[in-house]
């Protein structure tokens, strides 16, 4: 770009090319297209050498290019983002729907043993309702570990749910 016949450093013209890329995505590029207009214009207008019109084309072909591929990269990364939000929404809606799933059950189970040992007073009664409460109180923790820390303990050691991290 010419200004009163002193050149100015097209290659600033890169940053707001980049940076409109990398806001708006493709859409980004019309700021390189419209720099490089201003840069032709300027060109004819003080009318300088073809050689130095054939530079400017050049230029001009780069910032578009660079612009298109900076506003592609962006685009797919805010897809990326997206997808990978949806994907995380969509992990802690399913794990709230297991904890709800298997704890309900749980808690109506242990509502009935209560129920059942005060009906009965025999020792052998109180030996199972123990074993059965025992049970009920293992598999609860296990949900919940599995839901809150992702791991399935078991009194023996812990098995997690992620790949490639257990333990027994």
């Amino acid at each position: 770009m010419v200004v009163k016949k002193e050149m100015f450093y097209t290659h600033f013209m890169y940053i707001p090319a980049i940076l409109s890329a990398f806001w708006w995505g493709k859409r980004g590029s019309i700021v390189s297209f419209f720099l490089g207009f201003f840069l032709l214009i300027s060109d004819l207008y003080v009318g300088i050498s073809n050689e130095r019109v054939y530079l400017h084309l050049s230029q001009i072909f780069i910032f578009f290019i660079a612009s298109i591929l900076v506003g592609v990269l962006s685009d797919e990364k805010k897809e990326a983002e997206k997808k990978l939000r949806d994907a995380l929404a969509k992990k802690d809606e399913f794990i709230n729907e297991i904890a709800h799933y298997f704890l309900n059950p749980l808690t109506i189970a242990k509502g009935y043993m209560e129920l059942l040992l005060k009906e009965c007073f025999s020792s052998r009664a109180k030996a199972c309702y123990d074993k059965i409460m025992e049970a009920l109180e293992r598999i609860e923790e296990a949900v919940i570990n599995t839901v809150e820390k992702g791991i399935v303990y078991e009194r023996k050691g812990d098995v997690t749910l992620k790949r490639g991290k257990s333990q027994s």
